[in-house]
């Protein structure tokens, strides 16, 4: 992988483009032979890379993304919600991931982040990726719907802040909402019966991993590892947004299996590598969470 870590452009969550939902991995391309066909004769290779795309043969549970938000709105004092546009089509659901336009400003006026300069904000309505107040707030959302949020401290980032994103501790949030559609084709499933031990891993957390990663398409190999490398779970300033919204919730030992969608990975640019609107399938075990 060219390492999600060496990603360096530390942008808001809502701020970068599918092209450069990057997990830009740093290694990509020194280990020998990475992305080049099988050697004649190597059926190992070729059986592993029809497994993980095809599952032939591999014991997978499907995670589900979906889940039930904790609450409504009216379950939280202080989060107020209006909504300016009803929208039509699917709604999105808490959990689920969608693309948004997003107008963020502090209670003074000042604005921390647009995504109408640049594009739209990818995002998975499911804390701590986005603030629980926010998260609520746009569960059930149609497309075409605009609403206006107000986030207090303690649904939002609380007495820490969010410093990679210039929020101060215990900052009203005030946003302008416009969601654009959902974003499908994210698949998350375990590998085997190891479930895996201690505490799960979080979202914006650093951790290590063993991996392989193959084009969807034809199975080849773009990279793989068997050395643990880290990386910061989260998206942008991280990795792709496929694993920010696919890995957290693993436990030491666990095996999981994503499909990514180029919309998730490396979209209409790809990368070194890895093709234009190439769909990207990861075999990942995590190693450890630095903690």
């Amino acid at each position: 992988m060219h390492g999600p870590a060496c990603y360096a452009a530390m942008r808001t969550f809502a701020s970068r483009s599918v092209a450069a939902l990057a997990l830009v991995l740093c290694a990509c391309g020194e280990k020998e032979g990475i992305g080049d066909p099988p050697a004649a004769g190597d059926t190992d290779l070729t059986r592993r890379r029809m497994d993980l795309v095809t599952m032939e043969g591999m014991d997978v549970t499907p995670i589900k993304l979906a889940t039930d938000p904790p609450g409504t709105v009216a379950d939280y004092p202080g989060l107020e919600v209006k909504v300016r546009e009803e929208g039509s089509g699917e709604p999105i659901r808490y959990g689920m991931i969608g693309r948004f336009h997003i107008i963020g400003t502090f209670a003074s006026g000042a604005t921390f982040q647009n995504t109408y300069e640049r594009e739209p904000a990818v995002m998975r309505l499911l804390p701590p990726a986005i603030p629980l107040g926010l998260a609520v707030a746009l569960d059930g959302m149609k497309t075409g719907g605009l609403r206006t949020v107000r986030v207090p401290p303690e649904l939002g980032y609380g007495e820490t802040g969010e410093p990679m994103q210039g929020i101060p501790a215990g900052a009203l949030l005030l946003y302008e909402v416009e969601f654009i559609e959902v974003v499908r084709g994210l698949e998350v499933g375990r590998i085997g019966k190891n479930e895996g031990v201690g505490d799960p891993l979080v979202y914006g957390e650093t951790a290590s991993f063993k991996y392989t990663g193959v084009l969807a398409r034809d199975g080849r190999i773009f990279d793989s590892t068997d050395t643990p490398r880290q990386f910061a779970i989260r998206h942008p300033g991280g990795v792709i947004a496929g694993w920010a919204f696919g890995l957290p919730g693993m436990k030491v030992g666990e095996k999981r299996r994503l499909y990514v969608p180029s919309s998730l990975a490396y979209g209409e640019t790809g990368t070194q590598g890895i093709p234009p609107n190439a769909d990207l399938v990861f075999e990942v075990e995590l190693a450890s969470i630095l903690r």
